[in-house]
């Protein structure tokens, strides 16, 4: 039976490293949310000026079937498995890493 120290430093050392994972990803997304609004913004200034033209039910259409399709519920679950492979401590990651995504 493990001592409760050892499982204390487990669980620590998980929540830690999900921790900085979760901080790193919030921030990384507010970056690309950055950029994706700014794409946004240049291209409707485009569209405004005649210089690009916009189907945006084709582009609603394809926005749709992604989302009904569940792939970025997916992508999460196959990102957090191989993030807590080989951890010790898959809770206390999981549990650093919403702290970490709440935090940053």
């Amino acid at each position: 039976m493990p001592s409760l120290s050892g499982v204390i430093l487990t669980l620590g050392l998980g929540g830690i490293a999900g921790f900085c994972v979760g901080y790193f990803i919030k921030k990384a997304a507010k970056a690309a949310a950055l950029l994706v609004g700014l794409l946004f913004i240049l291209i409707q200034i485009m569209a405004a000026k005649g210089w690009l033209q916009i189907n945006w039910g084709a582009a609603n259409e394809s926005f749709q079937q992604f989302a009904q399709s569940g792939a970025a519920d997916t992508a999460m679950g196959k990102f957090l498995s191989i993030m807590v492979n080989n951890l010790p401590s898959a809770a206390g990651f999981v549990g650093g890493f919403y702290i970490g995504i709440k935090k940053g």
